[in-house]
């Protein structure tokens, strides 16, 4: 028995240490990984806004905001996008002006706008993690596309033997492209009409000799105006009660 006591004495001695070195090891691998593992997050979320102003001018022409760089840092145009009021760029790299470029101070671009409402330009960080507004317009209540409708010349009694219905005198101001989209519905009839920008009036014919099978009197007549063909930007409705 008094033979075994060294041999048990040593192999108590080597466990300790065998267990230390483990832990260190396991200490050092698991630091590693969250280091990495942090790296890899503080890239983005680290990513400071731009410190960069911008200037803005009215296009009562075409109802747009010409927004301008004034100062700051150039900024990757592929990593900014209009939204609030704007009528269109509003995916990031969609702005074609500065769409592919650095944008730096002097440079431009224009977008359509709705009246009434802030103009907001984002900015989106390298790696996608945040995102920051870096300007701000209010938009005058003047600016932006608009439309008007005289009035809705029915005509019920001749809908049920065929004919026309007019949209009378038709008015644009501050539309982007030549043509408008009016969509013109009555009970069961619906068309989807591209009319010109320049204003008028609107005939809509009612398919011929039959009429519109289940067309009434009493139904109503819708006429909405739209400034594109996506039907994204409403410009007018107007509601023609039919008769009673």
């Amino acid at each position: 028995m008094s033979d075994d006591r060294p041999f048990v004495t040593e192999e108590r001695a080597v466990t300790p240490v065998v267990s230390t070195i483990l832990m260190v090891a396991i200490v050092v691998v698991l630091g590693s990984v969250i280091s990495v593992a942090g790296l890899g997050m503080g890239s983005d979320i680290l990513s400071p806004t731009p410190q960069v102003s911008f200037d803005y001018s009215a296009d009562y022409t075409n109802g747009d905001v010409i927004v301008t760089q004034t100062a700051g840092g150039s900024l990757n145009g592929d990593q900014l996008r209009f939204s609030g009021a704007a009528l269109e760029k509003t995916t990031y790299g969609d702005i074609t002006e500065w769409a592919g470029k650095d944008v730096k101070s002097g440079d431009s671009a224009a977008v359509h706008v709705a009246r009434g409402e802030t103009l907001k330009l984002i900015w989106q960080s390298p790696n996608r993690g945040n995102t920051a507004i870096i300007a701000e317009y209010d938009v005058p209540n003047d600016l932006g596309p608009t439309a008007s409708i005289g009035s809705v010349e029915t005509g019920w009694s001749t809908y049920v033997l065929g004919g026309t219905m007019t949209v009378k005198n038709i008015q644009f101001s501050q539309v982007q492209d030549d043509n408008v989209y009016v969509v013109v519905e009555a009970g069961p009839y619906s068309e989807n009409i591209i009319f010109s920008n320049s204003g008028g009036d609107l005939n809509v014919d009612l398919n011929g000799n039959g009429g519109v099978s289940g067309l009434k009197k009493t139904d109503p007549v819708t006429v909405t105006v739209y400034e594109t063909e996506s039907k994204s930007n409403v410009l007018t409705t107007v509601t023609e009660p039919g008769i009673r």
